[in-house]
């Protein structure tokens, strides 16, 4: 039998190859539904259809509308909280990856970025088994949501793809803010921490690890819809 990367190999056999066996799409749209969590504009904002454009001749595709100068805000986290006005998300980067794993199937992954920072807020933590809720300030958030799953080539033409269900996989919460100390000569603390989550819903969780409450930017849905643009 002569093997796949042998000289005289049969140059028919029709195996996985990236990038989309040729079926490559100029786009990618994406579908995503979010529900409000610590944020209050994810049924909106965060919400809808976006379309990814291929970066340069990768086998991928993104979207972005990170801002790279001030005012470095995209949207103000809860609108109707005046006093946290400062609490924007500042960032979503969406990127679609099509990528070979084995001889017959593709890896299909969507991965969403999402940060939000604030200048002051709350942090809740628990101590000595009761709830506490601590001020903070310079908060920085990133959530990274990904969506994939495995597909059999021969079943999956990418730039005729229409309404494609991607399954939630997995969340990173990577979460950075400031403390009041009571030692005086350390009047800050830093906290800094992550955790990754692999079922729904995400919710309110006690981080034990950490020592603080955790909640997503926003809820993620089971499931997002790709669709091929040729």
């Amino acid at each position: 039998m002569k093997t796949r990367f042998g000289v005289a190999r049969c140059c028919c056999g029709g195996f996985c190859e990236d990038c989309c066996n040729g079926n490559i799409p100029s786009e990618w749209d994406v579908e995503i539904e979010f529900t409000d969590s610590a944020c209050d504009v994810c049924d909106e904002f965060q919400s809808g259809t976006f379309t990814l454009a291929r970066n340069f001749e990768l086998c991928e595709w993104f979207y972005d509308d990170t801002p790279l100068s001030p005012p470095y805000s995209v949207e103000t986290c809860a609108p109707a909280y005046v006093a946290y006005s400062d609490d924007v998300i500042n960032g979503r980067r969406i990127e679609l990856r099509v990528q070979c794993v084995s001889e017959t199937q593709y890896r299909i992954s969507v991965l969403f970025y999402t940060g939000r920072t604030y200048q002051y807020s709350t942090e809740k933590t628990k101590s000595f088994g009761v709830d506490k809720v601590v001020a903070s300030f310079n908060g920085v958030y990133n959530d990274i949501i990904e969506f994939s799953k495995l597909v059999d080539y021969t079943d999956f033409t990418c730039d005729e793809t229409t309404d494609y269900e991607l399954p939630f996989a997995s969340i990173t919460l990577q979460r950075r803010f400031f403390i009041q100390s009571d030692v005086p000569l350390q009047p800050m603390l830093l906290q800094e921490f992550q955790f990754r989550k692999t079922t729904l819903p995400i919710g309110e969780f006690y981080g034990l690890s950490a020592g603080w409450y955790m909640r997503p930017i926003c809820e993620p849905p089971a499931n997002v819809l790709i669709t091929g643009v040729p």
